[in-house]
């Protein structure tokens, strides 16, 4: 009885957010933007080769246990997959840029 009625009341609030969706022109510009700033760039890259040494033997060459190596290539494909979202938005918004500076000079 209370675990069905916990479940109902986290469906709904998951239902609430899903149910906003205006921000995704906010989230594509702001993921545009850090595409488009040099240090978020030396950041993936700084913070892909920790993962890369990390999983290559890290700091004194310790064995990790199989969940640190799992968590640890789990972070390095969040980190990989947001950086490509992010380039695609910034490839977006440029594209977008130059068909707008075609036109008005065809204008």
């Amino acid at each position: 009885m209370f675990k069905e009625f916990l479940i109902k009341i986290l469906l709904r609030l998951i239902d609430v957010h899903a149910e906003k969706g205006g921000d995704e022109d906010k989230i594509a510009h702001w993921m545009s933007d850090n595409w488009g700033h040099p240090g978020f760039i030396a950041y993936i890259k700084r913070r892909d080769m920790e993962f890369l040494k990390g999983l290559g033997g890290g700091a004194g060459m310790t064995e990790r246990t199989r969940s640190e190596y799992i968590r640890m290539l789990g972070q390095r494909f969040e980190l990989l997959n947001f950086a490509s979202r992010c380039r695609k938005e910034y490839e977006k918004s440029e594209r977008l840029r130059a068909e707008r500076a075609s036109k008005s000079k065809e204008s």
